[in-house]
């Protein structure tokens, strides 16, 4: 539209009739967008532009609402109910509200009305019981008439108990506006989906209008709503929401239907369980997806919701799927690379889907092995069910497969380490970093590893896991402990449990980038770490995406997608895993100020800064052997790393020291007594141990420290 728009009316009240009365009207969902480059005005999510200059307040907008409506302009006089009121005699706004809108506009922008008596002669419209839970935006310009409830009046209206959120907006503009403001967690009551608001938080809301308001937690984000309104059926739990079911009460006010959206979050702190919950979790056409059950233990049909003769069960319009399970006596998925070959490790209708398990779904276009839908295309899908809901749970997994290795094109890829596949058994987000801290003693790095819509995997360590994902962990002490018992808990998907993803903002980042695709290795100082493999490494999975070039390090032969290191300098191979010959742009970020970096490429050193660019060729592989990467302490930098002199470890029977100036390195067995003692310098050194089984201590020293190692022999 081009000016004068609004959800329901364009214009209302243009030929001066006095008597218009718009009630119980609403919009939901959409966009209302400028078409034209212009600065036009006057747009509104339920009305555009309102004309009055009635004196017997005749024109009366009532009990209407407005909810998850982008209202998207460049010009003025936008508002998330009306855009432009001119002139307000004779107009009353009562017991209306804008919800989970976003409204955007050069000039006067409010929550609820952009402008207000466009003619300053005449009076101001009277607004009360009414309130804006939306969020207002500048698109252009320095103009300061900007509001949560109103953006612009040229005479001070008469606003009683109208309310907007404190958090109205996201630019930090300077508020305009008339009404009171007030934070999220007060107009919804808690932070709670009850949105129970009494007249000691809304004026008399409640008590002269019980029959208008209500507190129906069915729907709008747990804000008050509006008696006529229709009741939502489903609930829908949308991405990002949780809903928290605190006791008996909240329990017996919950919904008859309820749908959990990829990403929403259902927490029952009661024992009573919630049937019938419908649960999404769309996949992709010709791409896997890995995923779990959040209704514990269930057969793959039911599952994917089909009658149960098939040999894969398949989803709705009969669109074949082949759910793979993990096989632990081979640690790999398949052995080819066909998921129509039934040597794949498929499941049947009739198998189980073991609560806390991961599985891999990969749909098959109906024309495979030619394409109908493009590849990636979401399949919607969704299942119901009762939820899981055990305050805590366990699952036990045996590996008796060798040591990982990824594909048969991948070859010599491997890390010493067993993989288990679990998933979230809850109806809410886990938190990567309580499950780990409460299974430390079943973890041999401090990640988890998750599969990517792109088809890679990534390793995370405090990110959530959404319901129905499923996640890749590593068992301790490698093949010298095949069998693992991994706990879940409640703790593990409160919301109290969240912590910030800081692993981008305190790691070297070198991002790899060919075909319009890119992929990350990280770099990340941390004093408790050594510079070999240890807790604080990440492995890396190599992904099914042909078109991306991924990096890794190698170290102590273990292939890493986040390498933490503790001493300065060093130095580490970095390989890049392509299908095919590909042109690739490496670039780096997060590069502290009193660290240098450098990429070797062959015998061509770079120093590369935050920002740079390098671009190159790699061939078809690993590119073993040819980039490196190696880090420098800068003398004059500001100290923002800390990091130790000297870094001891044991890896492969061989012993390892990373320092600055190293001078020497003495071996004690038990006794006391020395059994390797050897002068050394620079800032690395390697020997293999060639000693009988037993306890030894190693002492290196460098011109201003020394550090100590004790380490066993086994034979």
């Amino acid at each position: 539209a081009d000016y004068n728009s609004g959800g329901l009316v364009g214009i209302a009240g243009y030929s001066g009739d006095n008597n218009m009365n718009i009630s119980n009207c609403y919009v939901v969902g959409g966009t209302i967008r400028q078409m034209t480059g212009s600065t036009s005005n006057n747009f509104g999510g339920l009305i555009g532009y309102f004309n009055s200059s009635a004196t017997d307040n005749s024109r009366i907008i009532s009990k209407c609402f407005v909810r998850d409506v982008n209202i998207i302009a460049v010009g003025t006089e936008i508002g998330g109910l009306v855009g432009d009121i001119w002139d307000g005699r004779g107009v009353t706004i009562s017991n209306c509200y804008t919800s989970n809108c976003t409204i955007s506009g050069m000039e006067n922008v409010g929550g609820l009305i952009g402008k207000s008596a466009g003619n300053s002669s005449g009076g101001n419209a009277t607004i009360y019981h009414c309130y804006a839970a939306s969020t207002v935006t500048r698109t252009s310009g320095d103009a300061a008439t900007f509001g949560g409830l109103t953006g612009y009046s040229a005479t001070v209206p008469v606003i009683t108990d109208c309310y907007y959120l404190s958090t109205w907006s996201p630019q930090g503009l300077a508020n305009n506006s008339y009404g009171s403001p007030m934070t999220e967690p007060t107009m919804r009551n808690g932070g709670t989906l009850r949105g129970t608001l009494d007249a000691s938080q809304i004026g008399t809301w409640f008590d002269d209008n019980s029959s208008t308001w209500t507190n129906d937690w069915l729907h709008n984000y747990g804000y008050p709503v509006l008696g006529f309104e229709p009741i939502a059926d489903p609930y829908i739990i949308r991405n990002g929401e949780t809903v928290t079911i605190a006791n008996a009460a909240d329990y017996a006010a919950r919904p008859t239907n309820i749908t959990i959206q990829y990403g929403g979050s259902l927490i029952n702190n009661t024992t009573s369980p919630f049937d019938n919950v419908k649960v999404e979790r769309n996949l992709l056409n010709e791409q896997y997806v890995f995923l779990g059950s959040a209704f514990g233990n269930i057969t793959a049909g039911y599952y994917l919701g089909e009658d149960g003769s098939q040999t894969y069960a398949n989803v709705a319009h009969n669109i074949p799927v082949a759910m793979l399970r993990f096989d632990t006596l081979t640690n790999m998925w398949a052995n080819n690379t066909d998921p129509a070959n039934p040597s794949y490790n498929q499941l049947g209708y009739n198998s189980i889907m073991e609560r806390s398990h991961g599985y891999l779904a990969y749909v098959l276009d109906p024309g495979y092995p030619t394409l109908v839908r493009p590849q990636g295309e979401v399949i919607a899908h969704s299942m119901t069910g009762t939820l899981f809901n055990d305050a805590n749970a366990t699952v036990t997994m045996v590996n008796n497969g060798p040591i990982f290795t990824y594909e048969a094109d991948h070859p010599g890829q491997t890390n010493n380490a067993l993989w288990y596949p679990l998933s979230n058994p809850y109806p809410a987000s886990l938190w990567a970093n309580v499950f780990i801290a409460q299974n430390l003693l079943q973890l041999s790095t401090s990640s988890v590893y998750v599969l990517e819509a792109n088809q890679t995997w990534s390793a995370i360590d405090n990110s959530a896991i959404y319901i129905g994902k499923a996640f890749f962990v590593t068992g301790r002490n490698g093949v010298s402990q095949r069998t693992h018992t991994f706990s879940f808990d409640k703790s593990q998907i409160q919301s109290t449990a969240k912590s910030s993803n800081v692993r981008q903002n305190n790691s070297i980042t070198i991002t790899s980038t060919a075909n319009n695709e890119s992929k990350e290795a990280y770099i990340k100082i941390n004093e408790d770490a050594s510079n070999g493999f240890d807790f604080y490494d990440a492995y890396k999975m190599l992904g099914m995406n042909s078109m991306i070039c991924e990096p890794y390090f190698v170290v102590d032969s273990s292939t890493l997608a986040i390498n933490s290191i503790s001493v300065l300098p060093y130095e580490c191979p970095m390989n890049i895993s392509s299908k095919a010959t590909n042109n690739v742009t490496l670039s780096f970020s997060n590069i502290p100020e009193d660290v240098e970096v450098i990429l070797i490429d062959g015998e061509q050193e770079i120093a590369v800064s935050n920002g740079d660019t390098y671009e190159t060729i790699v061939s078809e592989g690993q590119n073993t052997e040819r980039f490196r990467v190696r880090l420098n302490k800068l003398s004059n930098g500001l100290a923002n790393v800390t990091t130790h002199d000297i870094s001891l470890w044991v890896a492969n029977d061989a012993l390892n020291i990373n320092g600055e100036s190293l001078k020497s390195v003495i071996i004690y067995n038990a006794l006391g007594q020395v059994v390797y003692s050897q002068k050394i310098s620079g800032s690395s050194f390697k020997t293999l141990l060639d000693l009988p089984a037993g306890a030894y201590t190693a002492k290196a020293s460098s011109k201003t420290s020394a550090k100590n190692l004790k380490f066993v022999i086994n034979k």
